[in-house]
């Protein structure tokens, strides 16, 4: 009797101790997800980087990209700046389709000037003081916008090729800096769970600026395209955009984490660390990663929207995109599976194929 008390003793202490290290490599995998992910990336991220051409296709790409860079840097710009709802400074590249044209019919080269508006004054009254136009909808053809979205770690001008097709098809161009990347403020990464609001202000401010008239289409790559599709559960942003372009868009934060820390890292992401990770980006960032997903968006969507996905993209695996489309409610929707291309290098693998598609969605809208 002693000795199968002294076993069962052992068994519970073994068991304690099995118990007590799965809790320590739990809360070991969600500090590295945790900071590896939500804090403000220093640089570009080198998973991602591999992830979109291998070293032969990314000296072909850079090749094609050298003419758009020449580009961006001489294409009239101004530095714009708004305000989140949580009092963020956030920064975008505005580029006019040529000029601007003033509510009297004439025109007038862009200023160059910085604009600059507060998230605690009226927008429409700062904006038409700015720029001298009224915010009510006027008559004839709609002004386009397109309002550019990038992926995690990247920054506003690493859209400028997705700017300059818009621009040569008569587009205003807003590259957006999100937050906590480029010129924008923030410590945390939002991964579109809040950056769908600042979206909302982008066009807030759109609105205000240019006038009620607008064709808005918003564009997004990985992270900036899961934030164009979570965007369209607001209902202030649906009644106000034509269409959506989403490339390479996963389906919400948890899912691509646990995906790419297996991938990765070798690291199995279980139920309990994508909870504690969360739970430390509520406590620091505000929000939980199962707040919301583009799956959530999609349900109730009636915006027409172009999914674009590389076939060979690993970093965010085709299915996500799948499953956003099947999820998508809308009465118009593509899916473009693009042959040979990486994460985010659908455009430049088949950039005819990309933009053919693209312009051929977007013409009766």
């Amino acid at each position: 009797m002693a000795e199968k008390d002294t076993a069962e003793k052992i068994l519970a202490a073994g068991a304690a101790g099995v118990g007590a290290a799965a809790g320590i490599a739990t809360g070991v995998a969600s500090t590295m997800l945790f900071y590896k992910t939500v804090p403000r990336p220093k640089g570009t991220s080198q998973d991602i980087i591999e992830e979109f051409a291998d070293a032969d296709k990314m000296a072909e790409y850079a090749k094609r990209m050298e003419p758009v860079g020449v580009w961006m840097e001489s294409v009239p710009k101004e530095d714009v700046f708004i305000y989140s709802d949580d009092g963020l400074k956030l920064h975008a590249f505005y580029i006019p389709s040529g000029k601007e044209k003033e509510s009297s019919g004439e025109e007038k080269e862009s200023s160059g000037e910085e604009k600059e508006l507060s998230g605690e004054t009226d927008i429409s009254r700062s904006a038409t003081e700015e720029t001298g136009q009224a915010g009510e909808k006027t008559g004839g053809e709609p002004r386009k916008l397109v309002i550019l979205h990038h992926g995690f770690t990247s920054h506003a001008v690493d859209n400028a090729s997705h700017a300059k097709f818009f621009h040569d098809e008569g587009y205003d161009v807003f590259l957006l800096d999100l937050r906590a990347h480029g010129e924008s403020e923030g410590e945390y990464v939002g991964f579109g769970i809040l950056d769908r609001f600042d979206t909302r202000r982008w066009i807030e401010y759109a609105k205000a600026r240019f006038g009620g008239n607008l064709k808005i289409v918003l564009h997004g790559t990985s992270m900036g395209a899961a934030t164009v599709l979570m965007a369209l559960g607001i209902r202030e942003i649906e009644e106000n955009v034509s269409a959506v372009i989403a490339d390479c868009a996963y389906t919400s934060p948890a899912d691509i984490f646990s995906h790419v820390m297996k991938k990765n890292y070798h690291v199995p992401v279980t139920g309990p660390i994508i909870s504690l990770t969360s739970m430390l980006s509520k406590k620091a960032a505000g929000y939980r990663f199962d707040e919301y997903s583009t799956l959530d968006a999609m349900k109730s969507c009636r915006v027409p929207v172009l999914f674009i996905h590389g076939k060979e993209d690993k970093f965010v695996p085709t299915w996500m995109s799948m499953k956003n489309f099947e999820a998508c409610a809308a009465p118009r929707k593509e899916l473009l599976m693009v042959e040979n291309a990486g994460h985010g290098s659908s455009i430049f693998e088949d950039t005819k194929l990309y933009e053919d598609t693209e312009r051929e969605f977007l013409k009766d809208i």
